[in-house]
This record gives structure tokens, C-alpha cells and sequence, in this order.
């Protein structure tokens, strides 16, 4: 398990404070991008995404808070040492990321399948919050394994380290994003479920049709995000 996972309440707040302070910070006050401003910019970040993929207040957490100058993906001026190495933990990223859409996708299925033959509509809103929680523990898990395979590369090489925090940046914001459409795809796709029973509509048919609409925008906004990141 790394530290970030298992820092205290105390810790926590101290790297959010000094998240928030960051964004007030003109670039030329901004400390010097070392190797250690760098762990600790990376251990704050996540154990702040972190925190706003487990949030379950209807108030979503702010952004995580960084120096303007270090917040933006530029792939222009981008050295080349180490290039090679830090888009393959990316590739890999999306890569684990896309293939949670179908398993949750065919989960979703099973449980609308379930419902029609036991019609059974509180196991049905059960499995529902199940997998929610269970897409909520993967991508927690894979902003952990992101981050902490791009902090290893950003020491290796130093020169990608502005680069590492802004991807990291917009790939722990996007997958928050991620988490919050998914657990409001399963509240939609139960609010017409009922509808559809009312209606003596054929459910399983028209939910396996919302279901392939989601995966298919999902699949196309992880490879839009992920691809403007290197």
C-alpha cells in the first residue's frame, strides 16, 4: 500500500492546505521545481483525487490546487529524455482504464437481466450501488498505480516532471469526473427502468441500448483525454 493511502487525517489536511495556498502563487514566488517538490506535489495530488472519488457529498470537492504554470499539458516544448517512457505508464492508464468500461457494462446488464426474471427490485438497486462502490475501488486503485509509476519515472527523469504533474493533474481530474458519471449513469438507467416497467415497455432491450450508448461515449472520452497527454 503507498504512504499516500495511509496518511493520516492531519497529514491530509496539511497537503490540501498547501494545495489551495498554490494556486494564489504568481510563477515567478513558485519554489523551484525539484525532486522533492515534485514527490510532494504528486503525494498531495493524489491523496486529494483520492478523497474526491470516495466524497459521497452531492457537493463535489474543489480541484486540486496548482501553480498556474505547472497546470498546463504542453507537448510542444516537452524534452525528449525520458518522453518514451513516461507516454507508456500513460498508454497503459488508459489502457487499464477503458477495459473497466465493459466489465461494469456487462455487470450493469446482469443486474437488469436479474431483475426481469426475479423482479426483484430491491436486490436490483443493490447490485446497482455494488458496483458502484466496486468502480469506485478500481479507480482509486488506478490513480494509484498512475501516480506512483509516474512518480518513479519522474525521478528517473527529472526533465518530465512539469509534464508528470500536469498529466497527472488532468488525468486524476478526469477520472473524478469519471467515477460521478458512472454512479449517475446507474441512478438514470434505475429511474427508467421504472419507468419502462410502468409503461410495460421491454426493459432488458432498452437498457442494453443505454448501456452500449454510455460505454461507447465513455471509451471515446478516456481516449480523448488520455491522447492530449502525450
Amino acid at each position: 500500500m503507498s504512504s499516500a493511502a495511509t496518511a493520516t487525517k492531519p497529514e491530509l489536511a496539511a497537503q490540501l492546505e498547501a494545495s489551495s495556498a498554490a494556486l494564489m502563487m504568481p510563477e515567478s514566488e513558485a519554489p523551484a521545481l525539484t525532486t522533492d517538490v515534485f514527490k510532494q506535489t504528486m503525494t498531495a495530488m493524489k491523496a486529494h483525487h483520492k478523497a474526491a472519488v470516495n466524497n459521497d457529498s452531492p457537493v463535489p470537492m474543489q480541484a486540486f490546487a496548482l501553480p498556474v504554470h505547472l497546470m498546463v499539458v504542453s507537448k510542444s516544448f516537452r524534452p525528449t529524455e525520458g518522453k518514451t517512457e513516461v507516454d507508456a505508464v500513460l498508454k497503459a492508464s488508459r489502457d487499464g482504464l477503458t477495459a473497466t468500461v465493459p466489465h461494469h457494462m456487462n455487470a450493469v446488464k446482469a443486474a437488469v437481466s436479474k431483475l426481469h426474471d426475479t423482479k426483484n427490485t430491491d436486490s436490483f438497486i443493490d447490485e446497482l450501488n455494488k458496483d458502484r462502490n466496486k468502480y469506485k475501488a478500481e479507480a482509486n486503485k488506478k490513480i494509484d498505480e498512475l501516480y506512483d509509476h509516474l512518480q518513479e519515472k519522474g525521478i528517473q527523469f527529472p526533465a518530465q516532471q512539469k509534464h508528470i504533474i500536469a498529466a497527472s493533474h488532468s488525468a486524476g481530474t478526469f477520472i473524478i469526473s469519471f467515477v460521478a458519471k458512472f454512479a449517475s449513469f446507474v441512478h438514470d438507467i434505475y429511474t427508467k427502468i421504472v419507468v419502462w416497467i410502468k409503461k410495460a415497455v421491454d426493459f432488458v432491450k432498452e437498457a442494453a441500448a443505454v448501456v452500449k450508448d454510455f460505454a461507447d461515449r465513455a471509451v471515446s472520452a478516456i481516449s480523448d483525454a488520455w491522447n492530449s497527454l502525450f
